[in-house]
Order: structure tokens, then C-alpha cells, then sequence
């Protein structure tokens, strides 16, 4: 009887993987640093019914530069969810603005530390995104209009002066510069 507790233990352990993701980055607000903006790294559990769970958060530096490093035992899908609060461009209003950004599934890494890092770059906190965002099915492409075409390839066929590249028929007729 122990021994088939012992075993579906251990089958347990084996099927809840350890995992890691790591993000990195800097926070302006306009041509300033942002220092001391609370950012969290969220667990956003894909199944219905389940609370986001915390994984990490931080304070960037004075400089506005942040890293934030969550590992976790996972069993289910995970969304790594990374949340900005701020008062940049908004210190009017009570509360704090909160930017809310997906992680690509891409770096989240079975390793502890990660040996990938997110870096979200140099990111200025006066951007307002919208919540919606507008999805376009077909891109359509502007046509050229005909008169300037056609008076481009008139130029192109009255040309006097010949162009560059056109002057050396081989390699061995460049000149070399040095």
C-alpha cells in the first residue's frame, strides 16, 4: 500500500513541471527616468473560474530600470501577464493608471534561473493604450496614381547622365580606393 502511494507521488512531482520566465526593460515618463513604479508579474491561469496568482513584483530603480524573475510549479496553461501602475501624464486623476502586457509563451523556460530574458526595451509611460484594439481581415493597398508612374518611366528613359553603377562592366574595372 505504501509503495502505491510512494509511486503516484512521485508521478505527481514528474508531471508538474518547474518553470521561469524573466523580464527586463527601462520606464520613462517623457525624457525622465521613472523610479520607484510598482510592475507585478501575474500567473493569468487560461482556465475559467481560477484567480490570477501573483508571481513576482518590484519597484524600477531611479533610473527606471526594473527586472522582475518569477518561478513557479505550473500544472495548467500559463500566461505570463506583466502589470504597470503609474501616475505619468495622469497625476490630475486619483489612482494610478495600470498598463497591462502579455508575455510572449516564447520565453517562459523550463530552467531556474531563465537563461532568456524579455526585455521590453525603453518604454515612455505617457502612452495611452486603448483596451480595444481593431482588427483589419484584409489589408488593402493604395494604387499608384497612373500620371505619376507613367512621368517616372518617361524621366527614367531621357536620362542623360548615366548611372554609377553602370560606368564598370566588371570588377576589374573598379578602381580601388585604397
Amino acid at each position: 500500500m505504501l509503495w502505491k502511494v510512494l509511486c503516484a507521488t512521485s508521478l505527481l512531482i514528474v508531471s508538474v513541471s518547474s518553470r521561469s520566465i524573466a523580464v527586463k526593460g527601462n520606464l520613462k515618463c517623457g525624457k525622465y527616468p521613472a523610479g520607484q513604479i510598482l510592475l507585478r508579474l501575474w500567473d493569468s491561469s487560461r482556465v475559467e473560474g481560477t484567480k490570477d496568482k501573483l508571481m513576482d513584483q518590484t519597484h524600477s530603480d531611479n533610473d527606471g530600470n526594473f527586472d522582475l524573475v518569477a518561478h513557479g510549479t505550473l500544472r495548467n496553461g500559463w500566461q505570463p501577464v506583466m502589470t504597470i501602475h503609474h501616475d505619468c501624464d495622469d497625476a490630475k486623476n486619483p489612482g494610478r493608471r495600470m498598463l497591462k502586457f502579455r508575455l510572449p509563451l516564447s520565453y517562459i523556460e523550463d530552467a531556474d534561473p531563465p537563461k532568456k530574458w524579455f526585455d521590453l526595451g525603453v518604454f515612455n509611460l505617457e502612452t495611452h493604450i486603448n483596451d480595444s484594439e481593431e482588427r483589419v481581415e484584409q489589408i488593402t493597398r493604395r494604387r499608384r496614381r497612373r500620371h505619376r508612374h507613367r512621368a517616372h518611366r518617361s524621366a527614367a528613359r531621357h536620362r542623360t547622365t548615366p548611372e554609377p553603377l553602370d560606368t564598370f562592366d566588371s570588377p576589374e574595372d573598379r578602381i580601388e580606393p585604397w
